[in-house]
């Protein structure tokens, strides 16, 4: 549907929060997962990393995700882990991985550390943006935005 506004693959920014913003000071994220049925999205944080130096996008700011490969393959090994499983039992140290922990609560800790939050749709605009390095996953990958 043409008219629909799907958030596969984007990134976004906070509705009318960022006004009068320069767009390198603007929060902006990527989207890892859009759940259309349930109108949510989870995201992670992009952060301004130096400027491309060569080619059409010479002195642009280049934009990454703020977690590192590692964390972003365990995010993605561990998304659809079972609830049941539990990790870490016994363990308790660093207020939390304790006897009844689950994968599910591990992984959700393990997110909030680099940011990744599950966001109503609603919320967000998304920005004009072209993926840079086409790369196999978020850590290697890099955005130039077209937000002004």
């Amino acid at each position: 549907d043409p008219s629909k506004i799907y958030f596969y693959n984007k990134v976004v920014t906070p509705k009318g929060r960022t006004s009068g913003l320069r767009s390198s000071s603007k929060p902006y994220y990527f989207v890892l997962h859009y759940d259309e049925e349930g109108k949510t999205m989870r995201i992670i944080p992009l952060v301004a990393r130096g400027a491309f130096e060569n080619g059409k996008r010479a002195g642009r700011v280049r934009w990454k995700a703020t977690a590192s490969e590692a964390a972003a393959a365990a995010a993605v090994e561990n998304l659809h882990a079972p609830t049941h499983t539990h990790i870490n039992k016994g363990a308790g140290a660093n207020g939390g991985s304790g006897d009844g922990d689950t994968r599910e609560d591990h992984l959700r800790r393990f997110l909030e550390v680099v940011g990744v939050v599950t966001v109503p749709c609603e919320d967000w605009d998304i920005v004009p943006a072209d993926a840079t390095n086409k790369g196999t996953g978020v850590a290697e990958e890099s955005w130039d935005i077209f937000d002004s």
